[in-house]
């Protein structure tokens, strides 16, 4: 094979060169209609597949052009796009200035689709894209919260408001039961791993979501749950620039509870000795006797002076958050770099909770005849503060208000009442460290070799190492050490290293003005390799070490370590035809190859195939006037699920103790888990129709998806009989179905009206899921809450019918058993008795809203501009924590003030105060309608006159004032959030829990974007 590999290497470059001696450069600047410079606007040739973004100044150049006439477009997101005929003199520049209009749709635009861009008019598959400067509208910690309700079928929601913590992400809903429903990320073109978090999202050029088979097939067995593409930004050719972007803002709780205070505590206590006949007193009057019966000493002495404390004020705090952005980009015809790094710094409104992030980013581009080369680089470190997480919560709103935050002398009590199960919130935060330190750094390395004209061969290669540690330090003054043990520290260390190799041939060749082809041919190799370990010690003998020096302590409490590895080899092919510029087919085909399968298994096919019709080009179309672009698109294909983990289809021993002769405790290795080499992907079948539209001079444009996916060889385990030894086994059975709408429609509402623009953006989408086949043919399995034809998941329970009411004791002890002030459920089968068989669905689960979408509004009059974006979510109903927990009414705790039951007080809405909590049926009071709409964003901006920043060499300065999330309309619900605050920490655990709800909050900022 060597004999024809250099010889032919040989001929490509003196090829290469001879054409580079008949080439030459285009040059110019884009603007808007109005006259202002456009920046990040998309130059292309596609004859040759050379494009260009422009700079700051609006200015571009196109290196090595073959000589001759060349057809040029230009376009930007928001703006109509512009084509040119330009005539190439070999050795010279050509000139070419564009002027592009506003518009709300371009399907001239150039978008990302997966190893190479393409004009979105040339798209047959479902992709949605979102720009830099609404990427940048909401500053959040993680990129993928700023497009949170701002791309239909893209629901985003976050784990808890905590500073840094994790998002989910479901595009189309969720289609496995047991498997990953995460989308693939790329960023410039390489699979990472991990999320967005590394990422900073003023870098960002634009976020390209590929959702239906034709748009993710490119990607193969990775592909089901959709793939978000990442865009960064790069350097262009021109003079130096520079650019600063900061803002700083305060937080405040967007939405305190209430809680009982001291005497309303007292009070339900009272109820709940009087419920269980312990509270002596006459009637049912107050006195000394009864009180002194249902308080502790220190507690019924603080309740006599006064004592009224809230924990929950006590562990809040004003947070603060600041983000800062340098960067400076430019070069010449064939050198083009951009350097950028950032600062996000956010404390937390709860306090021991905080996130810090400094992210670094490297763009070269240098072009030498046909060869191109990229280079780019990103590299963060964060650290986050996640203390005892949820849990602290759980001990400031369970806390007694008949506590004492803080003795006379100023000194924190451990604990503030005689209660043994609770201590002081503030010692417990302050003596739970947690701190998660990662480093991340990935790059991407390409090269490009225009062969001709038409084609060229792109080999690319994008490493990523990450490094991760996670550590916990438990203080002596913490419930878990009951105040007196001695401190104990845990860490955790991942480190993750992976690389993906893709070279691939790219053909974009036009056949006179009728047709046009672009086709792709590659072969990838990814790997991935992740170690784990984890240590852990008791009896530190002192607290500053944390958990740095773990062998002082009496000994490893937790030793555990990790190894897994596995490695994908792919194939695939694309070819887009495209005719008259009115019809385009698009085929698709991947094969992809997996370590973690058993023979025979390893390989799988995963096809799609897109057609499309730009009807809008026919000549009977040219009599609707109003009709500006009309395109018609449907794909249908299969892709994958890379859901089986290393070593999945092996057997696995698992370590057992048993007693052995004389020896009471004796380590062995028994089976674990039965093999099974049968072990596949899972795979989609993807069906998706759509239409693109623009009317009224592209004042109003818009896109309408219908889709509907079939999932099939779910992994679910079967269960198997005992004598087997295994109680089941991991297998590929039952199937699930989403099927869904899809709607967006953005106007231009005022252009220029006394100097007035506003531009709105709508977005609405509703997915459907259910269950079509479970293990074995059965219809159900109530024990894991599955059901054929249901949601994968569901609310099901009783159905709260208020309360039983005195006038109904007699109907309550037959149906029940139960008494007045007790809660009542619904007999839905109307036999008289309640039991089990009256369970019910209750709405819709919070992972399938019924609808969610967004709506965001622009305006500028002058130098000034406004911008409001509301986002909602309707449709569904949580189990709320904050009900099951804080209004348990159990009379221990304190909790939330509610309206509860009383003789004299006939509530409908919570029960009466017992020692039982809410009883046999509070599971059925928990479910509320989370419902919400959300004020996202209110920004005003003003820009400094041009005439002012000339004076100091600057050439733009925008400075603006952001409340960000200061709204939430949720009518149904109680607590903080319908999104996440509805989840509450697990009070029997001791150690930190993050992620899991927590108050949310509204933020204030003041920023300003410069460059010069």
């Amino acid at each position: 094979m060597r004999c024809w590999i250099l010889p032919l290497a040989a001929c490509l470059l003196f090829a290469g060169s001879a054409r580079a001696q008949s080439t030459g450069q285009i040059s110019g600047t884009v603007t808007e209609a109005e006259g202002g410079p456009v920046a990040g606007a998309t130059v292309a040739i596609p004859a040759i597949n050379r494009t260009v973004v422009t700079n700051e100044r609006g200015r571009y150049t196109l290196n090595a052009v073959p000589a001759g006439s060349q057809t040029v477009t230009a376009s930007r997101i928001g703006r109509t796009s512009q084509t040119r005929q330009v005539t190439v003199t070999a050795g010279q520049t050509a000139t070419a200035d564009f002027s592009l209009g506003a518009s709300t749709l371009v399907l001239d635009e150039v978008v990302a689709i997966g190893y190479g861009t393409a004009r979105r008019a040339d798209v047959t598959g479902s992709v949605s894209s979102i720009r830099s400067e609404d990427i940048t509208q909401v500053v959040a910690a993680n990129p993928v919260d700023a497009i949170k309700g701002r791309i239909p079928g893209v629901d985003v929601t976050l784990n808890s408001p905590e500073p840094g913590a994790t998002a989910r992400i479901r595009i189309r809903g969720a289609r496995s039961i047991g498997a990953s429903n995460d989308p693939l990320f790329v960023v410039d073109g390489i699979p990472i791993q991990g999320d967005l978090r590394d990422i900073d999202q003023n870098s960002i050029e634009s976020i390209d979501v590929l959702k239906d088979a034709a748009a993710v097939a490119v990607y193969g067995s990775r592909g089901a749950n959709g793939v978000i593409l990442i865009t960064t930004k790069r350097g262009a050719a021109g003079p130096t620039r520079f650019s600063y972007s900061t803002s700083i803002g305060t937080s405040r709780i967007l939405s305190p509870v209430d809680l009982m205070n001291g005497e309303q505590f007292v009070e339900m206590r009272r109820e709940v000795a009087r419920a269980g006949g312990t509270y002596n007193c006459p009637g049912r009057t107050a006195c000394a006797a009864g009180d002194a019966a249902i308080l502790d000493p220190l507690s019924l002495q603080n309740y006599s002076a006064g004592v009224s404390t809230d924990w929950q004020n006590e562990i809040l705090r004003t947070g603060s958050l600041q983000s800062h952005e340098v960067s400076i980009s430019g070069g010449n015809a064939a050198t083009q770099f951009r350097v950028s790094g950032g600062l996000l710094d956010q404390t937390g409104i709860t306090m021991g909770q905080g996130f810090d992030a400094k992210r670094g980013s490297v763009s070269l581009s240098h072009n030498y005849r046909r060869l191109s080369l990229q280079a780019t680089a990103q590299g963060s470190r964060t650290f986050r503060e996640i203390g005892v997480g949820a849990r602290l919560w759980d001990e400031a709103l369970f806390n007694s208000p008949l506590g004492r935050a803080r003795n006379d002398d100023g000194t924190l009590p451990f604990r503030p009442t005689g209660d043994d199960l609770r201590v002081n919130p503030i010692l417990e935060g302050e003596n739970n460290i947690r701190e998660l330190t990662r480093t991340n750094l990935l790059g991407t390395f390409s090269g490009t070799f225009q062969l001709t004209d038409w084609l060229s061969a792109v080999s690319s290669f994008g490493p990523q190492l990450s490094t991760e540690n996670d550590g916990s330090f438990v203080g002596t003054l913490t419930r878990r050490q009951s105040g007196t043990s001695l401190p104990a520290a845990f860490v955790d260390i991942e480190r993750r290293q992976s690389y993906t190799w893709s070279n691939y041939l790219q053909m974009n060749k036009a056949f006179g003005a009728a047709h046009r082809l672009q086709g792709t041919l590659l072969y990838e190799v990814a790997s991935v390799r992740a170690e784990f370990d984890s240590l852990g010690a008791n009896d530190l003998p002192y607290s500053q070490q944390l958990w740095h020096n773990l062998r002082t302590g009496s000994g490893a409490t937790v030793v555990n370590s990790n190894l897994s590895e596995f490695e994908l080899q792919s194939y695939m092919g694309r070819l887009n035809y495209t005719l008259n510029d009115r019809y385009t087919i698009t085929a698709t085909g991947r094969v992809d190859g997996s370590s973690v399968l058993a023979e025979g298994n390893k390989y799988a096919f995963f096809p799609a195939v897109g057609v499309m019709w730009r009807a809008s080009q026919e000549p009977f179309f040219s009599r609707m006037g109003f009709l500006d672009d009309l395109k018609v698109r449907a794909s249908f294909g299969r892709v994958g699920n890379s859901a089986i983990g290393p070593y999945q289809t092996q057997g696995q021993l698992s370590q057992q103790s048993y007693t052995f002769g004389t020896q009471l405790v004796v380590v062995g290795f028994a089976p674990g888990a039965i093999p099974n080499p049968d072990l596949k992907w899972e795979t989609t079948d993807k069906y998706n129709a759509g239409i693109d539209f623009a009317v009224f001079n592209n004042r109003v444009s818009g896109a309408l998806d219908v889709y509907r996916e079939n999932t099939h060889d779910l992994l679910l385990p079967r269960a198997l009989p005992y004598t087997s030894g295994y109680t089941s086994v991991l297998q590929n059975v039952g199937s699930t179905t989403n099927a869904g709408v899809e709607f967006n429609i953005s106007t231009v509402n005022l252009d220029g009206w006394k100097g007035l623009n506003w531009e709105s953006d709508f977005n609405i989408s509703t997915n459907r899921n259910r269950i079509t086949a479970l293990q074995s043919g059965s219809y159900f399995d109530v024990g894991s809450g599955r059901w054929v034809n249901a949601p994968i998941n569901v609310n099901f329970e009783y159905e709260f019918d208020g309360i039983w009411q005195t006038e109904d004791a007699a109907q309550a002890t037959a149906m029940c058993g139960c008494k007045p002030g007790d809660i009542r459920v619904s007999d839905t089968n109307g036999d008289g008795v309640l039991n089990s068989d009256d369970r019910v669905f209750i709405g819709n689960h919070y992972n399938f809203p019924r609808y969610q979408g967004s709506f965001n509004n622009r305006f500028t009059l002058g130098a000034f501009d406004f911008a409001v974006l509301a986002t909602a979510r309707v449709g569904y109903h949580v189990s709320n924590g904050f009900i099951q927990a804080y209004s348990n009414l159990q009379g221990r705790f304190n909790g939330r003030e509610v309206d509860y039951w009383t003789p004299e007080n006939p509530s409908n809405e919570n029960p009466r105060p017992n020692a039982g909590g809410r009883g046999t049926y509070g599971g059925a009071s928990y479910y509320q309608n989370a419902s919400h709409m959300r004020i996202r964003d209110i920004t005003l901006g003003y820009r400094l006159p041009e005439s002012l920043l000339g004076r100091v060499g600057g050439d733009r300065m925008r400075v603006y004032l952001k409340a960000q999330d200061p709204f939430l309309y949720a009518p149904h619900f109680d607590g903080w959030d319908p999104e996440a605050g509805y989840s509450v920490g697990d009070g029997n655990q001791t150690f930190s829990q993050p992620d899991v709800g927590g108050p949310s909050f509204r933020t204030f900022f003041l920023g300003a974007d410069l460059s010069f």
